[in-house]
Parts: structure tokens; sequence; C-alpha cells
């Protein structure tokens, strides 16, 4: 994200100081911060993912078992694999 926003702001400087026929050779952000409303909002969807991928990971491991074999294990049965997938939700 941050060498996107980099990226961006490179072009957009070298654009603008062409028009006055300025030639910038290189750019360097020392410094770049976002807000904390959108720092936040970055965390709690990574936090999101980790515990979806978490999730996921004890439900097969549930299910599958470390064999890797299904064996007679139905997950539309399982109360676990329903409180794991749904989250503990109804």
């Amino acid at each position: 994200m941050l060498q996107v926003v980099s990226r961006d702001i490179r072009r957009i400087l070298t654009q603008r100081a062409r028009y006055f026929n300025i030639v910038l050779d290189d750019v360097s952000i020392t410094q770049l911060t976002f807000s904390r409303d959108y720092t936040a909002a970055v965390e709690s969807k990574q936090v999101a993912q980790q515990d979806a991928e978490r999730a996921k990971f004890v439900v097969r491991f549930h299910c599958v078992g470390a064999s890797g074999i299904m064996g007679t294990h139905n997950m539309g049965t399982c109360r676990m694999c329903a409180v794991l997938i749904t989250g503990g939700q109804s």
C-alpha cells in the first residue's frame, strides 16, 4: 500500500513539475502517515482475515484430522463444525 501511494505521489509531482518546465530526477518520501481511522480499518481487516484463516484451519483439522482423510465425518451434522463456521452465532 505504501509503495502504491509513494508511486502515485511521485507521478503526480513529476507531472506537475513538468508543467513549470522542471524535471525531477528523483522524489524521496521521507515520512508518510495515514489517519488513525484508516490505520484502524486496515488493522481490523487484517485481523478479520487472520481469524477467518484460523477458523478454516481449525475446521479442516477437526473435520479431516491430521491424517488428511475425511472418513465418516459429516460437517453438516457436526455441532463443533457449525459453531466454528458461524463463529458461534446462530
